[in-house]
């Protein structure tokens, strides 16, 4: 068994995570060819408000990661208002701030969901 003494990244977010995960596999390996443990959370369909149900979760049975990445937000984009999401996205990730202060957040741009005709 080998100890393993870089980071804890966790990326969290929609299908472009769960994706992306796949992809990484496929070429640079899980961990993106980093000096760091990388775990995938991608749930096809994540919308903000079950973000914050989710990271618990996925938080079952270890602890908070060195850093979370959050793609998330694009599937609420023509649900609900921008300043909504927004609000929503600063209040949450302020409570996330505020439950794990040693993790540091990073939040990836939001693509909006392509849309059939």
């Amino acid at each position: 068994m080998s100890i393993f003494y870089g980071p804890e990244v966790w990326i969290i977010g929609d299908s472009y995570v769960r994706r992306g995960e796949e992809r990484a596999r496929e070429t640079c390996g899980p961990h993106l060819g980093l000096e760091a443990r990388v775990s995938w959370f991608g749930w096809g369909g994540l919308r903000w408000k079950t973000l914050i149900p989710f990271f618990p979760q996925s938080l079952r049975g270890r602890t908070a990661p060195d850093v979370l990445l959050i793609h998330c937000g694009g599937n609420d984009l023509g649900r609900l208002e921008g300043v909504e999401v927004v609000a929503a996205m600063k209040q949450d990730l302020q409570y996330l701030h505020r439950q794990f202060p040693a993790m540091q957040i990073v939040y990836s741009n939001i693509n909006e969901e392509a849309k059939s005709p």
